[in-house]
């Protein structure tokens, strides 16, 4: 269980509390021994909104021994990166996520093709163009503007420069923790979103 805690994050209660919630989630998934995509989608509150093609990405990365399931280790490694990990953890997971040809960066392309996804309609050219507009702030926001691809590098030291800022919001998802979103209604707290899109 130590072991366990330093990995993740969570400390003991968290992790009894994560394990019945596991264990709730498995009732109700077609296998039993985990949580298929399915069920992983719909009982996790951070991901009830989010896309197919997001989900689909998310849970083949999470499943790492791709058995169509995810086991306890998997689950809290999932929660660990969504809600209890440091910027480091959420930049890489969001990285691993986005980079679809895995070379270590985010290509204009790729994110586009999230953004596209997220809305959830057919693409036309209006579509296309407001995704553009939409990558293109994101990448002037982590200094890359003129570039056609960012690296992780970029996207740690715009959230260094801005730590009120939530990454997966930057990208335009919905995923944040309990702990963000109590801190992100607080007095005084900026929606960071309002600067890109603003």
């Amino acid at each position: 269980m130590p072991k366990l805690m330093e990995e993740t994050g969570y400390n003991r209660t968290e992790l009894y509390a994560l394990w019945a919630r596991f264990k709730a989630l498995c009732s109700i998934s077609k296998v039993p021994k985990g949580i298929d995509k399915d069920t992983f989608h719909r009982g996790l509150p951070q991901l009830s909104v989010e896309d197919d093609f997001f989900i689909d990405r998310v849970f083949a990365i999470l499943d790492a021994d791709g058995s169509g399931i995810l086991e306890w280790q998997e689950f809290v490694e999932a929660l660990s990166a969504l809600e209890k990990g440091d910027i480091n953890k959420r930049v890489g997971f969001l990285f691993r996520v986005y980079d679809l040809n895995g070379d270590g960066t985010i290509h204009r392309s790729e994110a586009m093709q999230f953004f596209l996804a997220s809305l959830l309609i057919n693409a036309n050219d209006e579509v296309e163009e407001v995704a553009r507009h939409f990558v293109n702030k994101i990448f002037a926001a982590v200094g890359c503007a003129h570039k056609d691809s960012m690296n992780i590098e970029d996207a740690l030291a715009y959230m260094k420069d801005h730590p009120a800022a939530d990454i997966y919001s930057l990208f335009g998802r919905t995923m944040v923790s309990t702990r963000q979103q109590s801190n992100a209604n607080s007095p005084g707290k900026l929606d960071p979103m309002a600067a890109i899109i603003g």
